[in-house]
């Protein structure tokens, strides 16, 4: 039986990523609000974020993230973006449910993401800051977590309160849930509905068709020092790493890769047999 290859990167960018989102998540739904001033220095390098700090001449975080997007590109998507791993996850569970699921190379498709780019930058030069919280990843994260997950676990304390109160014993306490406005409701739940959905059949298909940010990342992510890169002279073009694309930005027949859909996630790296995909700086022997 073939040894099965150990993925380091991936397992690296895994741990990272569910670090980042449980931290963000717990920031987001905590009940005591004591974890709100240890947490929230994570928010500050979201990417919208870090360039709203940097108006309000706190330039740290955004730098940093430059830094960090010129040298790996798009795996901030995949490690420090929450909305990410959180499709990332869905595809998780969908790839579970399906184990024959396979994905296939398919063309960019802009024009949704290129109307809320513009959308975002004319809200953030200027100042309409309620229309950024629904285009931008991080605030949409925000929301889901906020309006959705909190309640839920809101709901399953009262009820183990309910039943250690029944026992004699008063360690939890009842925390009443808060009405929420219709509009912010409907408009976390369609968010949800949208990415949970699109995640489960197509991977990062919002990621690549919605999400603005990703745009303005693919642009930055194609002067990356690091990219997933294709060696010409070792691919035979059996497209083992499309069909585990979920990004859909390999196109095996061409031996390349849409370096701008690209999130890094690494789930290509080591489905190869002859070694001829890698995350590096140069593509090695053969072309890119």
């Amino acid at each position: 039986m073939k040894k099965r290859k150990i993925n380091k990167l991936k397992i690296i960018r895994l741990t990272l990523g569910i670090i980042i989102t449980a931290a963000l998540t717990a920031f987001f739904v905590d009940l005591g609000g004591k974890l709100s001033t240890g947490f929230h220095f994570i928010a500050h390098f979201q990417f919208i974020p870090a360039i709203l700090f940097a108006m309000a001449d706190v330039v740290p975080q955004l730098v940093i993230l430059t830094i960090f997007i010129f040298l790996f590109g798009r795996l901030y998507c995949s490690v420090i973006c929450p909305l990410g791993v959180f499709q990332d996850f869905i595809s998780w569970i969908s790839k579970k449910i399906n184990k024959k699921k396979r994905f296939k190379f398919t063309k960019s498709f802009d024009i949704i993401r290129y109307i809320l780019l513009a959308i975002l930058i004319v809200s953030i030069i200027f100042g309409f800051g309620g229309i950024v919280g629904y285009v931008e990843p991080y605030s949409m994260y925000g929301r889901i977590a906020t309006h959705l997950f909190k309640p839920v676990v809101m709901f399953g304390n009262n009820l183990l309160a309910a039943f250690f109160e029944w026992t004699g014993d008063y360690y939890f306490r009842k925390i009443e849930i808060p009405v929420l406005s219709i509009f912010s409701l409907k408009s976390a739940v369609i968010i949800f509905i949208l990415v949970v959905v699109l995640s489960f059949l197509r991977g990062r298909k919002f990621c690549n068709t919605v999400c603005p940010v990703g745009l303005l990342l693919g642009f930055l992510s194609k002067l990356s020092l690091y990219k997933i890169r294709i060696n010409k002279e070792k691919c035979n073009g059996c497209g083992l790493c499309e069909m585990n694309c979920k990004s859909e930005c390999i196109n095996s027949k061409e031996k390349s890769v849409d370096v701008a859909r690209c999130v890094s996630c690494f789930n290509c790296i080591g489905k190869c047999n002859r070694n001829g995909i890698s995350y590096s700086r140069k593509a090695g022997k053969g072309k890119e």
